[in-house]
């Protein structure tokens, strides 16, 4: 066997790809469980607007929730629908990003409007949560109504070749125009955001050419030139304007830029990757154990003894360690598991957002 093909090879091993996906998602969950600390003591003035922690959690803006999305997209061409089991699919995505929609984000939601600002949301917005999104699980709609949408594609043949998806992925670029930051009716503004980052996604997974040393090598040139403009918009608008420019044809482009650069670098690591096995349950859990432990560090009054960057590290540990804690926890009662993070334990620890 040549070495090429003893590459291509190991490449399509099934563990193989399994490291490399659970690298981007343990990638993707650092970059989210970071953001939202550091957004949290923002909001509770630990942070100040502008200081360089704030500014490396803006940085990756465009890259965070595209990067979920594209590897859901890569999972989800690995076993698409079929006419056959369309109701099995149905019925499974419902129940895997459903049961948690209502059994995890409509307390979060209660929980969001008891302890937030005053005026910001009523009991009303929280109860109509799973419908009306009001925190950070919004993207659970969103990738309800993106299933169904692609569902529809697939079935229709609409996916099966480069022409065909290409055309999908073009209109899917032209509905951004009218996406928005995942508020409103099952957070359609949100689906349309994410869309064109799940069929690339599925792009990836059925038609481009897998990854070598020469792709490697274009990923990271790629990279090199992508980190600084990522880096650029955070210098020159305010952290409002940067979340609203995130729908802009421009930073699209270096949103999918950044996905597939990531994607052809063919990045393994293991720590990561072993994150990226609870990838589910650390989007799902993350924002309550970075809130508990600000709250639960502020009524200590450790912020008398110990400076704010030191808390943060210790809420950015919070929202990462322990919903792999609560999930480990609650494998060994299977309807808690079930209604919590929508699927039977496994022998695999780990469920994911990319896996929905």
């Amino acid at each position: 066997m040549s070495p090429d093909s003893s590459l291509l090879a190991r490449m399509s091993s099934p563990a193989q790809r399994r490291t490399k996906i659970d690298t981007l998602r343990g990638l993707a969950c650092l970059l989210l469980v970071f953001y939202h600390a550091v957004d949290g003591y923002t909001r509770a003035s630990l942070l100040k607007d502008g200081s360089l922690l704030v500014s490396f959690a803006d940085s990756f803006t465009y890259l965070r929730m595209p990067l979920f999305t594209f590897l859901s997209g890569y999972v989800y061409a690995l076993k698409p629908v079929q006419a056959e089991m369309l109701v099995g699919f149905a019925r499974g995505k419902l129940r895997r990003l459903g049961l948690p929609l209502l059994f995890v984000g409509l307390p979060l939601a209660l929980l969001q409007v008891y302890l937030g600002s005053e005026g910001e949301h009523s009991l009303i917005d929280a109860l109509w949560s799973p419908l009306y999104p009001i925190t950070v699980l919004w993207y659970l709609d969103a990738l309800l109504l993106i299933f169904l949408i692609v569902a529809v594609l697939e079935l229709g043949g609409l996916l099966s070749t480069p022409l065909y998806l290409g055309g999908c992925l073009a209109v899917a670029l032209v509905a951004t125009f009218w996406s928005g930051d995942g508020s409103g009716l099952l957070a359609i503004s949100g689906a349309l955001y994410l869309l064109p980052f799940f069929l690339l996604g599925v792009w990836a997974q059925r038609f481009a050419v897998r990854p070598s040393r020469a792709t490697r090598r274009m990923a990271v040139a790629s990279l090199w030139l992508i980190v600084p403009l990522c880096g650029l918009p955070v210098l020159l608008l305010d952290r409002d304007t940067l979340l609203e420019s995130k729908t802009l044809p421009w930073a699209i482009g270096l949103s999918a830029a950044s996905c597939l650069a990531l994607y052809f670098l063919d990045w393994r690591n293991m720590t990561l990757a072993r994150l990226g096995a609870y990838s589910y349950a650390v989007f799902l859990f993350h924002t309550l154990f970075i809130s508990g432990s600000r709250i639960v560090m502020k009524q200590l009054q450790l912020d008398d003894y110990i400076a704010s960057e030191w808390l943060l590290a210790m809420s950015f540990a919070c929202g990462l360690i322990g919903p792999i804690l609560l999930q480990r926890l609650v494998r060994h009662w299977r309807p808690v598991h079930m209604v919590l993070l929508g699927s039977a334990a496994s022998r695999r620890e780990g469920g994911e957002v990319s896996r929905a």
